[in-house]
């Protein structure tokens, strides 16, 4: 769609013409002769006229469902599809005023050639949440510079970017293995780590006959293998007010990171099987959803959209705000099943994930907690939040607490093997 034309020589015609008037009514030849400077331009601008374009306007983003704090890099392509040149091109994509840009630029000055293209290139960060693109300004001037077309043309490909805290893909079976999941009894029956033998008793597998005691002349024997039973697990989110900070504008905040990574870990137990749980610790409330729920990643999901505002109306631990550890633990506690683990998500800002975690380890319920990283320390600050964060991981171990550090340069299921490994 055509905006507007502007000739910017046309008014020059006016004064052309005063002129004249005024040259022949004073009698005056020179000033007659000047009139021919203003018609000169506005020859000069009839004569390099601004064509008529005909383009295409294509725009891409990679990745369009990008985790909040990645970058998303678009690239604005136009084509010219007339059989003409177009000598002096103004292109402006006009990204989502939410989202900044952190490379790049969303404007550039070029010619295009007949069946040519020129591709604009920029980087914004990604933020929670959809994003709508604006519409793409291009101005095509004439050859002169002294006539432009300014154009809002239809554009294909994306239109927004939608911040992906909630994922779609499941993980890898390993990433949710490394966390929490089936432990140890000292009971034996079926598995894979050796736990004792016994006599042979009619109707034992097969597969479980000691044979090779048998070969040596000491009878039929049964071996029974160390069992593992799988535990009820419960994620849950920080969403405080506490960690909803950003190490720097436009970067996701504490909550951002805690929704996505407890989303992909809910995710990861229900691809597995296991008997999972979650609550969402926010200022409002602390929406509960009971383990073993057949939609439990479905009503998890709207806990943790809750923290937006978005209408809950299930059960809640009845607390929020400015929680302390006690009353979490008093509320939270006879919640958990027998034996169960619970999985917090918090980027240790503050020391309420170590008093949660020594009161819920001395009763017996095993604790992981995992850390997304708010950012690089390159400031003084956040070189002294890192080393405070680093001191509470230490704390938190030294408790019996597993940790696993989730530093954002590295994807999610990265870091867990690596805890894996390193823990």
């Amino acid at each position: 769609m055509r905006l507007r034309e502007v000739h910017r020589y046309r008014g020059a015609l006016a004064g052309a013409l005063g002129l004249v008037i005024v040259g022949t009514a004073l009698g005056e030849a020179w000033v007659v002769a000047l009139a021919g400077v203003p018609v000169a331009f506005v020859v000069y601008g009839s004569l390099s006229g601004v064509p008529d374009p005909d383009v295409a306007v294509e725009r891409e983003a990679d990745p369009e469902r990008p985790v909040p704090g990645d970058r998303v890099e678009v690239r604005l392509t136009v084509e010219n599809r007339s059989d003409r040149p177009l000598a002096d091109v103004r292109i402006a994509d006009v990204p989502p005023e939410e989202l900044s840009v952190v490379e790049g630029a969303t404007g550039a000055a070029v010619g295009i050639g007949p069946g040519e293209t020129e591709t604009v290139r920029y980087e914004l960060l990604a933020k929670r949440g959809e994003h709508e693109f604006g519409e793409p300004q291009i101005r095509v001037r004439g050859a002169a510079g002294g006539s432009y077309r300014d154009f809002a043309p239809a554009v294909g490909g994306v239109e927004r970017i939608a911040g992906r805290v909630f994922v779609e893909e499941p993980p890898t079976r390993r990433e949710t293995a490394t966390l929490v999941g089936a432990v140890p009894t000292d009971t034996g029956g079926s598995g894979i780590e050796f736990h004792t033998t016994r006599e042979y008793r009619p109707g034992d597998p097969v597969n479980r006959i000691d044979w090779r005691r048998l070969a040596r002349g000491g009878g039929l024997s049964t071996v029974d293998f160390r069992e593992h039973r799988g535990v009820a697990v419960v994620v849950l989110a920080d969403c405080r007010s506490a960690v909803d900070r950003a190490p720097e504008p436009g970067a996701p905040s504490g909550v951002d990171l805690c929704r996505y990574a407890a989303d992909r870990t809910l995710q990861a137990f229900v691809d597995e099987g296991q008997d999972v749980g979650a609550a969402a610790l926010g200022q409002g409330g602390t929406p509960w959803v009971e383990p073993g729920r057949s939609d439990v990643l479905a009503r998890a999901r709207a806990a943790l959209r809750s923290v937006d505002g978005d209408p809950w109306g299930g059960p809640e631990l009845g607390i929020g705000g400015a929680v302390g550890a006690d009353e979490l633990v008093d509320r939270l506690a006879p919640r958990l099943p027998t034996n169960g683990q619970l999985v917090f998500v918090t980027p240790l800002l503050d020391d309420l994930p170590i008093e949660l975690g020594r009161a819920l380890v001395v009763r017996g319920h095993p604790v992981t907690v995992l850390s997304p990283d708010m950012g690089e320390p390159t400031a003084p600050g956040a070189r002294l939040h890192a080393a405070e964060r680093r001191s509470r991981i230490d704390l938190l171990r030294e408790v019996g607490v597993r940790v696993v550090d989730w530093p954002r340069s590295d994807p999610l299921p990265i870091a867990v093997e690596a805890a894996e490994v390193t823990g």
